[in-house]
């Protein structure tokens, strides 16, 4: 069930809770907020098993939020229960109820797979917000309204994980997972050439930077902790893969952008076209947190270290 209000007595709620009943069925109602006697209800019935039941507070604000509930309620064939839609919540029946193959609620997300609305109709609202993002001039409402696409045109995919023991399973398991989350760091804020050549490239410019910006001898030998600090990646790289530090170091310093050195076929080549890449969040966090670390290592009078 969908609506815009505030549900807060049982009364409101105790129409779509006795139809849900009556129908054996696990209920979902997305809505505004719900507090009060409602959520007290609700928590009382899925403690006591009584029935399934799960509420989940709508996000954003404002007209956003109602255009997100809309959008929503279209992909799992639900009735919009709105007060400006002249429907109120008291007054909603079978019919007005939406279905979906499975929901996966956690504390910030909620993940609706498989909505039993209408293909057609959910093809006809994105083509209204494409023609709506043509005419409208404000870069922020055009991200909006391409989220709402993005929504309604995206899909799931289910990663099947098997292996010969429980050991491997997990490993490749978790092998996915920060793929997974490489691609949305990626998604977030791009891709950097990886292989640790774009940390050692710009070691080099960073000094060059900072040229003129160091005081005294004291931030110079920071400088130079740092740019040290930015080739180590790629030195340990080389370690690994049995080869010279130094020379791979030296050879990838002085590469042209996004070039660097391809482990697998032993040359220097463009890690962008070969797909060796690294997201750039990830980079820019590892950065920081070595930073924050060292920083507080500085500052401290003794460390524990785990050997």
């Amino acid at each position: 069930l969908v609506t815009d209000e505030k549900i807060e007595s049982v009364e409101t709620l105790l129409p779509a809770l006795e139809i849900a009943a009556r129908e054996g069925r696990p209920f979902v109602v997305v809505a505004e907020d719900i507090e009060g006697q409602a959520l007290a209800a609700l928590i009382m019935n899925a403690m006591r098993g009584t029935m399934r039941v799960c509420g989940i507070k709508a996000p954003r604000y404002g007209e956003e939020r109602r255009n997100i509930l809309k959008d929503l309620a279209l992909s799992v064939g639900a009735t919009f229960v709105s007060r400006q839609m002249g429907k109120k919540l008291k007054e909603v029946k079978l019919t007005d109820f939406g279905k979906a193959k499975r929901l996966e609620v956690g504390k910030n997300w909620t993940t609706i797979l498989g909505g039993k609305g209408s293909l057609d109709s959910v093809e006809e609202q994105i083509e209204k917000l494409k023609v709506i993002i043509q005419d409208t001039e404000s870069l922020h409402e055009c991200d909006k309204i391409q989220e709402r696409i993005t929504r309604l045109a995206s899909g799931i995919s289910v990663i099947r994980v098997g292996a010969a023991t429980e050991i491997e399973m997990i490993e490749k398991r978790h092998r996915i997972e920060d793929a997974l989350e490489a691609v949305k760091s990626a998604q977030a804020e791009g891709i950097l050439p990886g292989g640790g050549s774009f940390l050692v490239q710009n070691s080099v410019k960073m000094v060059e930077f900072l040229d003129d910006k160091v005081e005294n001898e004291t931030q110079a030998l920071g400088v130079k902790i740092v740019q040290g600090a930015t080739r180590e990646p790629l030195r340990q790289m080389c370690l690994n893969a049995g080869e010279s530090p130094d020379i791979i170091v030296f050879d990838v310093e002085r590469q042209e952008k996004n070039f660097g050195y391809d482990f697998g076929q032993h040359k220097m080549v463009n890690l962008v076209e070969r797909g060796v890449i690294d997201p750039a969040r990830v980079t820019r966090c590892a950065l920081q947190n070595s930073v924050s670390v060292a920083g507080t290592l500085i500052t401290s009078n003794f460390a524990i270290v785990e050997v």
